[in-house]
């Protein structure tokens, strides 16, 4: 399966297909993409760099996906963020977080990129969380700031404040 990356380097080339789809984006929303799927920032240093709030950046990532995914006719092979790694020996998805097993919930990551997937446990079974309650979004992701690690993928905290859009 070919990654997004493959089809969109660093210098631009890009196969028709691909090329096609993006035409039908903005400069912006070209950039918010490339910036998010192939260098891999974080929506708070792309809202910092275009000058936007965290909030609209991901809505124009999400509508810029929605309609690549509209125009591409193999996205599923083309433009698939979700990769695949093995992890002791079967195939998992990367960074899609989902149900856990020891914990709330679970994702793999790719860490260095060799195809071996790690998996961090993240969140309390016994707990929700209540993002749409303002005061407690606002707590949660003030107290969550300050442990570190919020751009390493590999940390519990990354996946638990992504979960809780902070």
């Amino acid at each position: 399966m070919l990654s997004f990356k493959e089809f969109i380097t660093e210098d631009m080339e890009m196969t028709h297909d691909v090329h096609n789809a993006l035409s039908k984006l903005s400069d912006l929303d070209k950039h918010i993409v490339m910036q998010r799927h192939v260098h891999k920032r974080t929506l708070e240093d792309i809202a910092k760099e275009v000058g936007l709030h965290r909030q609209s950046v991901k809505n124009r990532e999400s509508k810029s996906m929605r309609v690549l995914k509209k125009h591409l006719k193999s996205y599923n092979e083309a433009v698939e963020v979700v990769l695949e790694a093995t992890y002791q020996g079967k195939k998992v998805p990367l960074n899609k977080p989902m149900k856990g097993d020891v914990k709330k919930s679970k994702v793999y990551v790719d860490p260095d990129g060799d195809g071996k997937a790690q998996k961090v446990n993240f969140g309390d079974k016994n707990l929700s969380i209540k993002k749409h309650r303002p005061n407690r979004k606002k707590s949660y992701c003030a107290r969550s700031s300050g442990q570190g690690n919020l751009n390493d993928k590999t940390s519990a905290n990354y996946w638990s404040r992504r979960a809780w859009d902070c």
